[in-house]
């Protein structure tokens, strides 16, 4: 293949990434539209409290997923090769806007895994679930207290507690073996012939840098967490700060372990929204909204900004190898 014709090649598939991910968001954004009251919401929109609530959730987006770079620089650095900062970002943000290909954010891994380079793919992507397991770890956490708390609001789900509680428990402790032992997973896995075929080596990740992700991936679900309560105060009648922090962390620990699926991703927040606001808010739609727009500030952007790296990146052969 020429250069010109695999510059082609690779231009080609950047634009029909581009038009399955339009199509995907757009789909999204239509079904949800349809429902919204746009003369009522307009009136919101004009509030300036409203508006500057927006734009701190919005301004602490960039935050969020700068501290989600900072993690992945970390472990890709201490692990297989260096990165810098602005790489880790535009990696990030490419991985954002490739996972709306797939139910459950899926293929999230493989818009990352481009910024690294061809022999470390396999491995990234093995890194990429390290350090995801750290920010599910949080989310398990958090949303297990808020769990219980709302399951003794609810006495008559007994039976659901206890499933769900026992499921949650073996999805923590397969999460804290692989965080803390990502050595022996990745030798486990090597005993497959395909992922031994490309990735030998080893997998170290140093103590330390474990304690850091975690670190890390803490601030990172508080980072979050602020933005939803702060849309949810442009919207919400109900202003009990304890019970909004409850459900919106239950809220992130259903949508966890729940498998967004493709282009109702959206209205699946939303209903996972109402089902876990239902006993505080009772404007089903104020809870849609708010977490339509979570989802706009902290998905749609920076799907945006990631097809926007992922156009510009260039794909080159890797360089030969010198020999002596």
């Amino acid at each position: 293949m020429t250069d010109k014709n695999r510059k082609f090649f690779f231009f080609s598939i950047k634009i029909l990434v581009g038009v399955a991910l339009t199509w995907v968001l757009f789909v999204k954004l239509y079904k949800e539209g349809e429902k919204i009251d746009v003369e009522l919401y307009k009136k919101k929109f004009s509030e300036t409290s409203v508006i500057l609530l927006l734009l701190f959730s919005l301004l602490l987006m960039p935050v969020n997923w700068i501290i989600e770079s900072v993690k992945w620089k970390m472990i890709i650095s201490n692990c297989l090769e260096k990165m810098s900062l602005r790489t880790a970002i535009k990696s990030v943000f490419t991985g954002v806007a490739f996972g709306n290909l797939a139910p459950g954010r899926a293929t999230e891994f493989a818009g990352k895994i481009l910024f690294v380079s061809e022999k470390n793919r396999l491995s990234a992507s093995f890194l990429h679930f390290v350090s995801g397991s750290s920010q599910l770890m949080i989310t398990i956490v958090f949303g297990s207290f808020a769990f219980m708390f709302s399951s003794f609001q609810f006495p008559g789900s007994v039976i659901f507690f206890y499933v769900f509680a026992f499921l949650l428990s073996l999805l923590f402790i397969f999460l804290c073996f692989l965080f803390l032992n990502p050595h022996k997973v990745f030798s486990f896995l090597q005993k497959f012939r395909f992922f031994n075929k490309y990735a030998s080596g080893k997998i170290e990740v140093p103590r330390p840098v474990l304690k850091k992700l975690f670190a890390l991936s803490l601030l990172r679900h508080l980072v979050f967490s602020l933005q939803y309560f702060l849309i949810i105060k442009c919207f919400f009648i109900c202003d009990d700060t304890f019970f909004i922090f409850n459900g919106i962390f239950l809220s992130y620990l259903v949508m966890a372990v729940v498998p967004m699926f493709g282009p109702i991703e959206a209205l699946m927040r939303g209903g996972i929204g109402i089902l876990v606001f239902s006993s505080v808010e009772p404007v089903n739609m104020n809870v849609f909204v708010s977490s339509t727009m979570i989802w706009i500030i902290n998905i749609l952007i920076p799907t945006a900004i990631g097809f926007f790296f992922f156009l510009f990146k260039k794909f080159t052969n890797p360089p030969e190898t010198k020999t002596a």
